[in-house]
């Protein structure tokens, strides 16, 4: 087996290396990476978050979907990004319903994080994704047909 590939790695081991190559844009091999935790756990609920997103930044958006939705159902109440991210894919009541959830779940986040001292980063970051939430949302009242 060669050294470095997706098959000599732990799962904890291959999501940061998934992760590592997804922020550095590598996104063929991000993908190997996804795929082989996928293989080992098909319901590792950050590597189906994972490739949800990676899926949605490739254009794979169906697949995307897929991969969101599944982790949505296995996991409703853990991770405010895939309800984003799968609320770029929807219309309508659908989207916004997305966004309201993803919304609730980056303040339940930011008021755990404040509650432990609060990193300022981490809240200004969660602060940020809050209101472009937000924004996405208005945006859809103003641009979609009812």
């Amino acid at each position: 087996m060669e050294e470095g590939s997706p098959h000599s790695f732990s799962v904890s081991e291959l999501l940061k290396k998934a992760e590592s190559l997804f922020a550095e844009c590598q996104f063929e091999l991000a993908m190997k990476f996804y795929q082989r935790v996928l293989e080992i756990e098909p319901n590792n609920i950050q590597g189906l978050d994972g490739m949800g997103s990676l899926l949605l930044e490739c254009g794979e958006l169906d697949n995307a979907k897929e991969a969101l939705i599944r982790s949505i159902r296995l996991a409703p109440e853990s991770g405010a990004m895939k309800y984003l991210n799968l609320a770029q894919l929807l219309n309508g009541l659908d989207a916004i319903k997305c966004y309201h959830k993803g919304i609730e779940l980056l303040i339940a986040h930011r008021a755990a994080v404040l509650v432990e001292g609060g990193q300022s980063e981490l809240v200004e970051d969660l602060n940020q994704q809050i209101v472009s939430a937000y924004c996405a949302t208005v945006e859809i009242y103003l641009t979609d047909s009812w």
